[in-house]
């Protein structure tokens, strides 16, 4: 694939229409803190979000089953920027644990017990240069259209 430039993707409207993969070069200027992992079902194949039913156990309503515990995976929100502009993307699962170098039950782990290397280990996240193969939609959120920019795999590589 040819390889874009940010502004190029904004420019050419991409997603507008259909969806469209694209390939950019950027460097990772900021990962958000919050809300970067769900705790989701353990059973095989499901990965729905679970409830926390506050006995010390987790619901999952597809499964119609409560864990123990559950197994965070990630939702991750990065800032990237090119020489030309920068945009927000979305990071699932296999593209957050190749981003951040450890799960997410590791990283929520370092959460709950250790502050400071927790923030160590978004601080290692930044300023790393990465090619990204995205995937471009249009999304609604509320009432209003938007684009909605993804990793469409984990297909990263310096």
């Amino acid at each position: 694939d040819e390889i874009k430039t940010i502004s190029q993707v904004k420019e050419e409207n991409l997603g507008l229409d259909e969806q469209a993969y694209y390939t950019i070069k950027a460097t990772i200027v900021f990962a958000k803190q919050d809300n970067f992992c769900y705790p989701a079902c353990l059973s095989q194949g499901c990965n729905k979000k679970v409830t926390d039913m506050g006995d010390g156990t987790w619901r999952c309503e597809k499964c119609d089953v409560a864990h123990d515990k559950p197994d965070y995976r990630y939702i991750l929100s990065i800032n990237v920027a090119d020489h030309t502009s920068h945009q927000w993307l979305s990071c699932f699962d296999d593209t957050g644990r190749t981003i951040v170098g450890m799960s997410a039950n590791e990283l929520m782990e370092l959460k709950e017990n250790d502050d400071t290397k927790f923030m160590a280990a978004f601080e290692a996240v930044n300023c790393k240069k990465l090619q990204f193969r995205c995937r471009a939609k249009m999304d609604n959120y509320g009432e209003a259209q938007r684009y909605a920019y993804l990793f469409s795999s984990s297909n990263i590589s310096p």
